[in-house]
């Protein structure tokens, strides 16, 4: 309810910000300034979201809704709610747009979720990674997912500890947060018959899932 609540004079603070940049010049110092506020209004913005999510998620108002629906469609809805200067999608070994077998919500939520995350936590002038490639698992024919980037100034997390409720590492406790998209993305996982698996090294942190394809007709 609380999260819900803030959703109006957030969009109206938006909104007035908005307006007031349509009416500077180009060349206006304070643009650089108001730029920085959009930027904290929109991580403001992207808590609130998340903790909706959850909160949805806990209390079963979020049921999966298992459909068919293309990669092609998944992207593009991905794309529209990104940065997407930032983000690189290689699909490798993917002659045409497969379908996938799954909940349309729940995967879009899991991709935004790890998404938002690497792109928060890796150097700013950075690309974050999104490979798609065709894998195979006991279930069958389906995709990988793999979500890398770069290692920023807050450093890796706590192996042991990174799809834990609330977790956050030292060094990303100067940055706004909620400790809630890792959680959350592996909980909708899981619940998708899938796992979220990290690789990490010195410099570079990477998240997998697979999820199943369509099987072919008869």
């Amino acid at each position: 309810m609380l999260a819900h609540e803030l959703k109006n004079p957030l969009m109206s603070s938006q909104l007035a910000l908005s307006s007031i940049q349509k009416r500077l010049d180009p060349q206006d110092p304070v643009l650089q300034r108001a730029a920085s506020i959009q930027s904290s209004l929109d991580e403001i913005d992207r808590i609130i979201e998340r903790c909706v999510e959850a909160d949805s998620f806990e209390h079963g108002q979020a049921p999966i809704k298992l459909a068919t629906f293309s990669l092609d469609q998944l992207i593009n809805q991905l794309e529209s709610g990104q940065n997407t200067e930032r983000l690189y999608v290689i699909q490798r070994g993917i002659d045409s747009s497969p379908l996938i077998q799954s909940d349309p919500q729940y995967v879009l939520i899991i991709l935004k979720n790890l998404v938002s995350n690497a792109l928060k936590y890796s150097p700013p002038d950075t690309l974050v990674e999104l490979l798609i490639r065709p894998a195979h698992q006991n279930i069958g024919a389906g995709l990988l997912f793999s979500i890398s980037n770069e290692v920023g100034a807050a450093g890796l997390p706590d192996p042991a500890r990174m799809f834990e409720r609330y977790y956050r590492g030292e060094g990303a406790l100067s940055q706004s947060g909620a400790g809630l998209g890792l959680w959350l993305a592996q909980e909708m996982a899981g619940n998708l018959g899938t796992v979220i698996e990290a690789q990490m090294s010195e410099h570079k942190i990477s998240f997998s899932f697979f999820l199943p394809l369509k099987p072919a007709s008869a």
